[in-house]
């Protein structure tokens, strides 16, 4: 028998790449609006294709600086009080003071003021009844939306950002409700010192009612999702963020267990809020992206081979879309491409006059 011993080592195949990193912008005005009529959702055709791209990240986005806080969208808009009586706010861009107005301006025999001392809402009337226990219904929900939210999610309506929980509550003369911790106000009627707990001593309007008038005061302050919301922003192929399903209702037991979460469902997380708003209760909403210590990237081994088209869709974390009132949005993309590294062999001839 004979026996062979091969001690050649076999010769690795070494290819070289470079590296080139490359940016693409996109605006939402660069989508076919026939096709994708909303800047929520659409898809683009790049203006060339990348071959062998070994990373995306998102490097830069801005987003509209007009934003409803409020709007049937949201599934906050609404409210019944006293008996049979409701009301529906117009969507808008709301801040406390102003949607203070708005709800007094829409009901009946009621003074509505916002605390700035206590961050509250304060509704004064005599026999007075805030329907929060019952679910408001929106039947004429966008179809973009083509779905209306679960009552459980903690967002759950108007009354939520009023600072109020699913309760019912009621007044009646030298009666008050809504407020479960803190001051004891002792007075129940609206002078001295009730205004003044509330920061609204100087109001003339609320000084000139009748004395032992009711009110009811949002028991909490107002939630920070007033002025806030947190934007996910879905890259088609190209997710790698994980997320958990809001609103579970049963985690414990196995009939109707529905904690869930999801794998690669978004590919960045953008908060967008109002800035200055405790300042000056003005909306300027601005976007907050850390684009170096959190910054969205995916990586892909092997690399693409090629990439040609993107599609991004922008929704909150219940799945909402989000609605930004036909403004454009732009978000620039930053792509690292293998190149093939070419050994190339230089002949130089040097001159005689030069020295090297």
């Amino acid at each position: 028998m004979r026996s062979f011993n091969n001690n050649n080592n076999l010769i690795s195949r070494e290819q070289n790449y470079t590296i080139e990193c490359k940016t693409l912008t996109i605006h939402s005005d660069d989508r076919d609006v026939n096709m994708w009529p909303y800047a929520n959702e659409f898809e683009v055709t790049c203006p060339q294709s990348y071959n062998n791209v070994q990373s995306v990240s998102l490097a830069q986005i801005s987003l509209p600086d007009i934003f409803y806080n409020f709007s049937e969208e949201l599934e906050n808009t609404k409210m019944h009080y006293n008996i049979d009586l409701s009301l529906t706010i117009p969507n808008g861009s709301y801040t406390y003071t102003n949607l203070a107005t708005v709800l007094q301006n829409q009901m009946t025999g009621v003074k509505v003021r916002y605390s700035a001392l206590q961050h509250k809402f304060v509704f004064f009337g005599t026999g007075l009844i805030l329907h929060f226990d019952s679910e408001e219904i929106y039947d004429d929900i966008c179809p973009k939306n083509k779905k209306n939210l679960p009552y459980i999610k903690i967002p759950w309506g108007l009354s939520y950002f009023l600072g109020f929980q699913k309760e019912k509550y009621t007044t009646t003369s030298n009666v008050y409700d809504g407020y479960k911790e803190g001051i004891d106000y002792g007075n129940t009627t609206i002078g001295s010192p009730v205004l003044a707990n509330f920061g609204l001593s100087s109001d003339s309007e609320l000084s000139n009612l009748v004395a032992g008038i009711g009110f009811i005061a949002s028991p909490f302050p107002i939630p920070s999702a007033f002025y806030k919301h947190t934007i996910y922003m879905e890259l088609n192929k190209m997710n790698n963020m994980d997320e958990l399903k809001p609103y579970v209702n049963n985690t414990v037991s196995l009939c109707n267990y529905d904690y869930n979460g999801y794998v690669n469902n978004a590919f960045a997380k953008i908060v967008y809020r109002n800035i200055n708003n405790t300042l000056q209760d003005i909306i300027n909403w601005e976007t907050i992206y850390d684009n170096k210590n959190n910054r969205a990237i995916i990586t892909f081994d092997p690399p693409l081979e090629k990439l040609s088209k993107f599609k991004v869709k922008f929704r909150l974390h219940d799945g909402t879309p989000v609605d930004f009132l036909n403004n454009d949005i732009n978000f620039s993309l930053e792509m690292v491409l293998l190149k093939n590294e070419i050994a190339r062999t230089y002949n130089v001839r040097v001159p005689p006059v030069y020295t090297f």
